[in-house]
């Protein structure tokens, strides 16, 4: 068979682009190696070897960024990753969205800032250099390696022959640079044939849902914050490795606080798209994915402020390291849920399997190890490297190659989970040891410093990090052990980190006026009584406006406020208002705010589209309106009316006018238009994107649900629409396009002389009470006559344009069928809406601004000053 010979392929450009994939793994390695072996041996030029390997690492990834940016900018869609991403309708505004899209696109982005942090790093690494470095060019090592695409074979030795052979192949990442026609899911596509395929090819286009300036923002705020997560974790590290348990704080403390409010940021970054972009009617859903990004913030949060204790005392080291150590090996833990596929039936936007679990797996629990690996003696470590190497092939081999799986629970999955645990419980204990070797003064705190609170604060971002990890994980544990947990509902997640919440406002609130080693009691109580007063006060306002009862909620409400007011005391009357120096204070006010924010518009959120149409099983009469063409109809505190639609390409859009009363007269005014958009996506079915009212108090957040399709809609040759058929039974309601159809029961007593129908044959009419969109009642009896078959006999309701036939009737069911026909002319368009009211989210958004500006500003100051070291005034 002749090979075919492609014609304008540019086979060049992904070439260059897995050139410089194996340059980039291959200069990460090397400077690992050369920054380790400049630890052994600092007469060597080691050092200098590792800096331009790890220069060149960086120039190799930065291109491998722009080559696949490249091949989606010009639409080569010869390459697969084109293909499967975007398509040449794409608006290029778009273009960066379908970047990072794909799996290889993420972790290229997570390369690209890691690269760019490493850089920025190594320009003031001073002493810390090697240490750190040599886990940066790991972690990049690890992180190239899932984009590396290639297949490794395992060697066997064929006994017969007493020769090596392949036993089969493993492969190792993923390429973005692969081929359209050898990707494995178009080798047997008909156009691969076709020398000239590439002529009429277009790719499949961005998912719908991504299609949203959000998303050119968003994914790659959040992985410069996943990505920011390593320095700390490679100071601390290396605060281990070089047995400086404490100097390491100095530097590490400004990247924590950049990992903090960057990771923070893209967080509710993810939120906002949320708000705009998908209809389930929120910005958190406490879906995997998110808790996966909300947890190592968390834990991030806690070591930033463990950290501030330790420039005072050392008594907290060991919780600093574990904090910032599982902050990173959370990251990676994440990488794993959202990346192996696991989470494929419990997250609607985490990634499906690419065949990488098993590097996923090696990448999560080599770094979850090395800290226990750096703090052993050499000749330990020499047998743990052995042991390694065994249990890396044994995982390599078992989730790669063709290991037996047939089991129910996964045997090496529950062995590496012990091996984590064993290695997280030995990090801390061992520096534990040696803090006490050092003779450290590891004294209790009093309880009115504010190390105590500190800590306390702390250990409750821990928790409540461990309860999200648990939840989030138990797709893991159902595969691990067998097990079948459900996953926790909104409700359940709301109950569980509702306290958490509670006691970190009161914490935020009180913080900043205790004092280091002991504070006096009368003067904190002193300084606090305003705050404390004013959140009272507001707190009683908000309970009588929106009608709060719920004890728990209550208290969420004062923590919050107290948090705000507290922290907007302090920047006023203590800072003098020098809002350089708040930094901490501005972000606090932005917690509480989202707090506050966050409960009011969910508790007290309101469903205003409701119904007395059966609009059927699907949806809900309580929570969707029915909206025929240019009626209008009363929902919540407006007048609502459906203007028409209009279509573009596959995008339609359903126009929604909205009329408050004058009074004058009971006059009404119009107030806003939202124009509602449903796009018919070939790629992911039917869209539906939110259309929302802003105003400063308040959101109407509205999408359609149903819609009427006027392409279905054929005139029969009496001039009305083709049938609708209807089965109910007694006491049953129905939605058809114009109108509800109540089937009140039977009906008998039948004037047969009216019908000419004779005295013998057997009649019966079904009692239908039928309302308009305005609930203006008709009423008519269709009947039927019966003989050998049912000969119905239409009636007609011509006010409506109806015309309605008995057609089928079960007696021991007591169910009847029904055709429906509309007079041509007479049938509207309609959409079925729904509309929810989000009291004070603005509240939520203002805290989130506050939140990013406030951590931006206190990792600027420290920065330029270092830490601070203020105290209350007396």
């Amino acid at each position: 068979m002749n090979e075919i010979t492609y014609l304008n392929e540019h086979i060049l450009i992904g070439e260059f682009g897995k050139l410089c994939v194996t340059t980039a793994l291959g200069s990460a390695l090397c400077s690992g190696v050369s920054y380790y072996l400049s630890k052994k041996d600092p007469t060597e030029n080691w050092i200098g070897v590792a800096r331009l390997a790890f220069k060149t690492h960086v120039i190799a990834a930065l291109l491998v960024v722009f080559t696949l940016f490249a091949i989606l900018f010009f639409h080569f869609f010869e390459y697969h990753y084109a293909w499967q991403h975007s398509n040449k309708e794409m608006a290029s505004k778009y273009l960066f969205a379908s970047f990072w899209e794909g799996q290889e696109g993420s972790f290229l982005l997570w390369v690209f800032w890691n690269a760019i942090l490493g850089w920025l790093f190594l320009k003031r690494a001073k002493e810390w250099e090697a240490s750190s470095m040599v886990i940066i060019s790991l972690v990049q090592v690890f992180l190239m390696s899932m984009v590396l695409g290639v297949h490794f074979p395992i060697i066997g030795i064929d006994m017969d022959a007493i020769s090596p052979i392949v036993i089969e192949y493993i492969k190792i990442g993923s390429s973005p640079f692969t081929l359209t026609r050898e990707h494995p899911d178009m080798a047997n596509m008909p156009f691969i044939k076709m020398a000239t395929y590439l002529e009429k090819l277009d790719g499949k286009g961005l998912n719908p849902l991504l299609q949203n300036y959000w998303m050119t923002i968003h994914p790659p705020t959040l992985f410069l914050g996943f990505a920011s997560t390593l320095i700390p974790f490679a100071f601390a590290v290396a605060g281990v490795w070089d047995r400086k348990y404490k100097e390491w704080l100095q530097p590490a403390l400004p990247w924590t606080f950049f990992s903090i409010g960057i990771l923070g940021t893209g967080i509710l970054m993810g939120g906002a798209w949320a708000y705009e972009a998908l209809s389930f009617g929120g910005f958190w859903a406490w879906d995997p994915v998110e808790n996966a990004s909300l947890v190592p913030w968390l834990t991030m949060v806690g070591a930033g402020h463990l950290m501030l204790i330790n420039q005072k005392k050392p008594d907290s080291l060991t919780a600093t390291y574990f904090m910032t150590f599982i902050s990173f090996i959370l990251v990676l833990y994440s990488t794993f849920l959202t990346r192996s596929g696991i989470l494929g039936d419990a997250s609607v936007h985490a990634f499906t399997d690419l065949g990488m679990m098993g590097q996923l797996v090696i990448y999560l629990l080599f770094f979850a190890i090395l800290p226990c690996f750096l703090i052993v003696d050499p000749k330990t470590r020499r047998v743990a490297t052995m042991g390694l190497l065994v249990w890396g092939f044994l995982n390599m081999h078992y989730y790669m190659g063709e290991m037996d799986k047939s089991l129910e629970i996964d045997i090496v999955g529950r062995i590496n989970l012990v091996i984590i645990l064993i290695g997280m419980a030995f990090v801390p204990i061992t520096i534990t040891r040696r803090i006490k070797a050092l003779g450290w003064n590891t004294t209790e705190e009093k309880t009115t410093s504010r190390e105590f609170w500190l800590f306390v604060g702390s250990l409750v971002l821990l928790a409540s990090a461990l309860q999200l990890s648990g939840a989030t994980s138990l797709p893991v544990i159902n595969k691990l052990f067998g097990t079948k947990f459900a996953a926790l509902s909104i409700e359940k997640y709301n109950a569980w980190q509702l306290p958490f919440a509670i006691v970190t406002s009161f914490l935020i609130a009180i913080s900043q006026y205790l004092r280091y080693k002991e504070t006096a009691i009368d003067t904190f109580f002193k300084n606090i009584a305003t705050s404390f007063i004013l959140a009272i006060i507001f707190t009683i306002i908000t309970i009588i406006g929106f009608e709060f009862i719920d004890a728990s909620h209550i208290l969420l409400l004062f923590s919050g406020y107290f948090a705000v007011f507290s922290n907007l005391d302090f920047m006023l009357r203590i800072l003098g208002g020098k809002v350089k120096k708040a930094g901490s204070s501005i972000a606090h006010i932005g917690v509480g705010l989202v707090l506050v924010g966050a409960l009011i518009s969910n508790a007290k959120k309101e469903v205003i589209s409701n119904t007395s149409i059966n609009l059927g099983e699907e949806l809900s009469n309580k929570e969707n309106i029915l909206l025929t063409e240019n009626d209008r109809i009363k929902m919540g505190n407006y007048l609502v009316s459906f203007r028409g639609d209009s279509t573009a390409g596959i995008n339609r859009y359903f126009n929604i006018d909205y009329y408050t009363a004058t009074n004058k007269n009971g006059g009404v005014e119009k107030a806003f238009t939202l124009q509602n958009l449903i796009q018919n996506n070939p790629r992911m079915g039917v869209i539906a994107e939110p259309s929302t009212k802003h105003y400063w108090d308040k959101d109407v957040f509205t999408h359609v649900t149903s819609y009427s399709d006027p392409e279905t809609s054929v005139p029969s040759t009496d001039g009305y629409e083709v049938p609708e058929p209807l089965t109910m039974n007694i006491g049953d309601s129905m939605f058809t396009n114009t109108c509800k159809i109540i089937f009140e029961g039977f009906e008998s007593n039948i004037d047969k002389k009216k019908y000419n129908i004779n005295d013998s044959d057997w009649v019966v009419g079904a009692r239908l009470c039928i309302l308009d969109i305005n609930q203006v009642k008709y009423y008519t009896t269709p009947i039927c006559v019966i003989k050998n078959n049912i000969i119905p006999i239409e009636t007609l309701v011509p006010e409506l344009g109806l015309k309605i036939a008995f057609v089928t009737i079960d007696p021991t069911k007591k169910e009847i069928g029904l055709e429906v026909s509309v007079k041509k002319g007479m049938k509207k368009d309609f959409v079925v809406l729904k509309a929810i009211v989000f009291p004070a989210i603005n509240l939520l958004w203002i805290g989130c601004f506050l939140l990013a500006i406030g951590t931006g500003l206190a990792v600027w100051q420290r920065i330029k000053v270092g830490i601070p070291k203020r105290e209350v005034s007396k």
